[in-house]
């Protein structure tokens, strides 16, 4: 799924793989998006749509993140980040194929656990702890619990 998104914007922008610092390990730069290069693929995909994200909303050096706009800038880049690989239609679907604690849906949707987790915090922040979604009621809890209202 890495080489997937990789190559669906590949003729945007340029990605580059690079040994980078332990506390830098995705950056967006004058253009370029550079991965750390010794990550899994699983958490190259995770760190590239943060950068995506960053590529598509952000503008200017957001670097200093005890600026509140720049604060602001990165919490959505993180926020679309995290709707675009676990949207609330595949968290349904991974509670149909029996899938409800974190490790799995995790696995299933090819996201690190700890992504997860933080878009779940994400959507229990935007929408509450138990959330109306069509047919359905998701429970941000412990585990990810949905129930269809009849």
């Amino acid at each position: 799924m890495y080489e997937k998104l990789v190559n669906d914007y590949k003729d945007f922008i340029t990605i580059k793989e690079e040994k980078m610092p332990d506390k830098l390990p995705g950056l967006f730069l004058d253009g370029t998006i550079f991965i750390d290069s010794r990550k899994t693929q699983v958490e190259k995909r995770c760190l590239l749509i943060e950068e995506l994200m960053h590529w598509k909303y952000t503008y200017g050096n957001i670097v200093d993140q005890t600026y509140l706009p720049n604060r602001k800038q990165e919490i959505f880049a993180r926020r679309r980040a995290f709707e675009e690989l676990v949207p609330i239609n595949e968290i349904i679907r991974c509670f149909y194929l029996g899938l409800t604690e974190y490790h799995e849906v995790a696995e299933q949707l090819e996201v690190t656990e700890e992504f997860l987790r933080n878009t779940v915090d994400a959507y229990r922040e935007k929408y509450g702890m138990m959330y109306n979604y069509g047919r359905y009621y998701i429970n941000f809890g412990n585990t990810i619990d949905v129930y269809r209202k009849y």
